[in-house]
């Protein structure tokens, strides 16, 4: 297991020493390779196991994701485009949501090439709902974090 976790650290010191936002794509099948293991053991060795880092405490699992490269080279974490697809969400007019197609372009634009459907798969995961369910939200006034409609908050003056 030290073993393990002093590739894994090796391979992702970024993280160690930035934070989540750095973590990068990395498969137990590289680790294995780097060891000489089998990722069988790699895989046995990380099952519900943590460790405590300068971020909080993390599954072992945790610093295992699939990610791809980017049009300039550089490789790019499952985990940091999903952050990207939250941010621009959030960055959106909320009176025009952006569409799956348009956070796509914005993507590409930043240099991530997914696919469209992928686009809408993370979103999905992330719990993000479509565009046109992020616009009636705001037309009933309220923001999509607050998940509290002025119907269901009692006035001051009838708490007892």
């Amino acid at each position: 297991m030290v073993n393990v976790m002093g590739a894994i650290i090796e391979e992702q010191k970024e993280f160690f020493e930035s934070g989540p936002e750095f973590l990068k794509p990395l498969t137990m099948e590289a680790i294995a390779n780097k060891l000489g293991m089998n990722v069988a053991t790699v895989s046995r060795v990380s099952n519900d196991k943590y460790v405590q880092t300068p971020q909080g405490l993390y599954e072992i699992r945790y610093f295992f994701n699939s990610g791809m490269t980017r049009d300039d080279g550089q490789e790019i974490s499952k985990r940091q485009i999903k952050s990207l697809l939250e941010e621009i969400i959030k960055e959106e007019d909320l009176s025009s949501p952006l569409s799956d197609r348009e956070i796509y372009s914005r993507l590409k634009e930043k240099g991530i090439g997914l696919a469209r459907r992928t686009v809408t798969k993370y979103r999905e995961e992330l719990k993000i709902l479509p565009a046109r369910f992020r616009k009636r939200m705001t037309s009933n006034k309220s923001k999509p974090e607050d998940k509290t409609r002025e119907e269901d908050t009692v006035p001051p003056e009838n708490i007892d």
